[in-house]
């Protein structure tokens, strides 16, 4: 039954993240990542030819293997793996599925093995019931939903902490799941920087609750993991010590180098990573879940703090969750675009959630009990469930088909949902997914033969659409002289030209979602 439902739920999550592929435009980071990607696939053509004549020599020259695994790493900062996995889904499907789609697969996998994953570890600590809602709230968080159809590497690294965690937990009792957690951590060091963390939680967690039990895992992260790490990086396979140091000082001076100090629009302010208050992350993870998922999360939070059989588990999810909201106010630490580079904490959230349910459903069937309904309710543990689960899932799947396609754009009813944040002054977009297909088709139809537009900080999405054949050639993206501007209100992006338009001048047209304007256009001409 276990299985038979993760199948179902992995199924239905290709369908629907595929379905709604198009509601997302390409983002400000993705054209460099594709781009990347293609690099790759060629390296692996060059590879191919090199092993079918017998000389590989010059395919893996540190020329060549630079040429095309570190191309403008200031563009495409992280480690390959999830664009090595891009490169398999574009080969595989395109062009059976649209190109950015083909991309994008890789990470849609992700969401859904993740989401199965969650299913199969709740099931195994608590119950059926249990694994349903806590897998059902993981997909019905709407940041986790819209960034499952960007192909950039929040959903992987996301993925890669969460099965850490579950590997490193069954290591503890079986050296087969040390080897694959060995496995697992090394391909997250592959995906983003951020993994490097990873071992922190898990192994303050085991000293204190499982102090004899984890030598294997810690064995297989010292000597496993680095070997598929450096594996998986090409990049590293020449001058590895220098290398591996120049991209851990570049990952941890990101606030020094102007090029990657993004600001946030928060209370009215624009502020830079380090200029934002310590209680920044923790406001704005619990502003963007839902709040009948929060309540149980909150439940699930402080119910392990009185001594229950699987108490180390419900530990091992706060431990990680904590640490990874605590990661941005360290030093060296950065935050921005909201909850994006918090993602990694929902599916622990989402399990926490679970343990909120699960407690709250045992509470309230003994107190039933204890007042002698159980005699004059028929089945009443299965009513207790079913009742409990709807009045989680079902108003949270009403606030996702409400939202939808502006997911990265929701705030909870702490804050007034979308419109009570955008008047409170917080960021209420900030990757650009809003230059989607409806927008972009908009353009092509009512915009003048050989127009010409400046769309500020996001032109260059513009540019790539052009390239792609998906924004007409004759309209001219330029800096100067132009009919159009094209203003996306990320208001914590805007530079002075752009604020004094914002606040001045009334747009020609203004395309918004529930009276919060996502992209502006002002004619010129």
């Amino acid at each position: 039954m276990k299985l038979l439902i993760a199948t179902l739920l992995f199924i239905s999550i290709l369908i629907l993240t595929t379905t709604t592929m198009s509601s997302f435009g390409i983002t400000y980071d993705e054209f460099n990542y594709f781009h990347s990607t293609d690099l790759q696939i060629e390296w692996f053509v060059l590879l191919y030819k090199g092993i079918s004549t017998g000389d590989i020599k010059t395919t893996i020259s540190d020329d060549v293997i630079k040429k095309y695994w570190n191309w403008e790493p200031h563009r495409v900062p992280h480690p390959p793996f999830s664009r090595i996995l891009s490169a398999i889904t574009k080969s595989i499907f395109y062009p059976a599925v649209n190109l950015f789609t083909a991309y994008r697969l890789s990470v849609v996998i992700f969401f859904a093995l993740l989401t199965c994953l969650i299913f199969l570890w709740a099931s195994k600590i608590y119950d059926l019931s249990t694994a349903i809602v806590s897998s059902l709230s993981f997909i019905l968080m709407p940041h986790v939903f819209g960034l499952s159809h960007i192909g950039i590497t929040d959903i992987p690294l996301t993925f890669f902490w969460f099965a850490s965690a579950y590997t490193f937990y069954r290591g503890l009792t079986d050296w087969r799941w040390s080897v694959i957690f060995g496995i697992v951590l090394g391909l997250a060091f592959s995906t983003k920087f951020s993994a490097f963390f990873i071992p922190i939680p898990l192994l303050v967690w085991a000293h204190i609750y499982k102090r004899r039990m984890y030598y294997n895992n810690l064995f297989s992260m010292i000597f496993l993991s680095p070997i598929i790490m450096f594996a998986t990086q090409p990049y590293l396979w020449h001058k590895t010590i220098p290398r591996l140091l120049e991209f851990m000082h570049q990952s941890i001076t990101r606030m020094d180098n102007p090029a990657t100090r993004i600001p946030t629009y928060f209370f009215h302010e624009q502020l830079l990573g380090n200029q934002l208050p310590l209680y920044y992350p923790f406001f704005i993870t619990a502003v963007s879940i839902p709040l009948s998922i929060l309540l149980v999360v909150i439940v699930g939070i402080f119910f392990p703090f009185r001594k229950t059989p699987i108490i180390d588990i419900q530990h091992l999810l706060i431990f990680n969750t904590i640490f990874i909201l605590i990661i941005p106010i360290l030093p060296g630490g950065t935050i921005h675009d909201g909850v994006r580079l918090l993602l990694p904490a929902f599916p622990f959230l989402a399990a926490i959630g679970g343990t909120g349910f699960f407690h709250l459903k045992e509470y309230i069937k003994n107190l039933l009990n204890s007042k002698g309904y159980s005699c004059r309710i028929k089945n009443l543990k299965t009513k207790v469930t079913t009742t409990l689960s709807i009045l989680i899932i079902i108003p949270a799947a009403i606030e996702m088909i409400d939202i939808h396609p502006n997911e990265l754009m929701y705030y909870n009813n702490l804050v007034g949902g979308v419109k009570g944040a955008y008047a409170l002054g917080l960021e209420t977009t900030y990757l650009g997914e809003a230059f989607n297909k409806d927008f972009i088709d908009f353009l092509n139809r009512e915009l003048p033969q050989n127009a010409s537009i400046n769309a500020s900080f996001s032109s260059n999405i513009f540019i790539n659409y052009q390239r792609h054949g998906i924004l007409r050639k004759d309209i001219i993206v330029t800096a100067v002289d132009y009919d159009y501007y094209i203003l996306l209100c990320r208001r914590g992006y805007m530079h002075i030209f752009d604020k004094w338009l914002f606040e001045n001048r009334t747009p020609t047209l203004s395309w918004q979602f529930k009276g919060v304007p996502l992209i502006n256009i002002y004619k010129f001409k």
